[in-house]
């Protein structure tokens, strides 16, 4: 685990908040990825912007990435490795291969920001949720966190701009760069997850590199499980040296 007052810094996904993480029991900071928004062009300028905060940090810190936040994980740490102990990715793509799956991608995302734009809160945030991946497991653990989407915690034009701006098909592909990348990292989706777990297992891991299937877990693992997330994240940190 991270030692001393050392937190692991965590971004949320879409429609998420730094908040988000404070059901789960690890030392955990979120960030507000929201905030970044108006001073960013693309992943690559969110990286720079985002690795001169670290840089600025008196210890190495475990950068952790859910869904959209662990895409944007994955591009701050092959940009500047040297910043970070370790990479935690959860239900996340690594990105798409195909220019005509990236065309479809970028009209789907752009089409869900001109929604978030104008429609009604209460049933768009449940077209939102019915999406197939989104879908909650089919029995809920005992331990299971509720996250609720109130429509004043969030700025609509933000969650727009990010739907297009960070739209997984203006991402670079990082497969190659994650099959060199010597910082440690654990990859984690959920069994119930199916097209994610299979995205993650068609990764090349290297020696420092794993992947965890959470029993249960949909696509929001750590709220899901999350004592098995939370053990999951401590089992993996325990074998990842105080500095690397």
């Amino acid at each position: 685990m991270p030692s001393g007052s050392e937190k692991i810094l965590a971004l949320h996904g879409f429609l998420g908040l730094a908040k988000d993480w404070d059901s789960i029991d690890l030392p955990i900071e979120g960030y507000d990825l929201w905030r970044d928004l108006e001073k960013v062009n693309g992943f690559e300028s969110w990286a720079a912007h985002f690795n001169e905060i670290v840089a600025k940090r008196k210890t190495k810190p475990v950068l952790l990435g859910y869904s959209m936040g662990g895409r944007l994980a994955m591009q701050a740490v092959l940009k500047r490795p040297e910043l970070y102990r370790a990479l935690i990715v959860v239900a996340s793509n690594p990105g798409l291969t195909e220019e005509e799956d990236r065309q479809r991608r970028l009209a789907l995302d752009q089409k869900w920001a001109e929604r978030f734009r104008n429609e009604e809160w209460s049933s768009l945030i449940e077209a939102w949720t019915a999406q197939p991946v989104l879908r909650a497991p089919r029995q809920k653990s005992l331990d299971a966190v509720s996250l609720s989407r109130v429509e004043t915690e969030f700025d609509r034009e933000a969650l727009a701009r990010g739907l297009d701006l960070w739209s997984l098909a203006r991402q670079p592909d990082f497969r190659e760069g994650l099959s060199q990348l010597r910082v440690p990292a654990l990859f984690i989706s959920g069994s119930e997850d199916t097209k994610f777990t299979e995205i993650m297992r068609g990764l090349r891991l290297t020696s420092s590199q794993k992947l965890l299937v959470i029993e249960g877990a949909g696509h929001r693992v750590p709220w899901d499980r999350p004592q098995a997330f939370a053990q999951a994240v401590r089992d993996f940190l325990a074998g990842v040296p105080e500095v690397c």
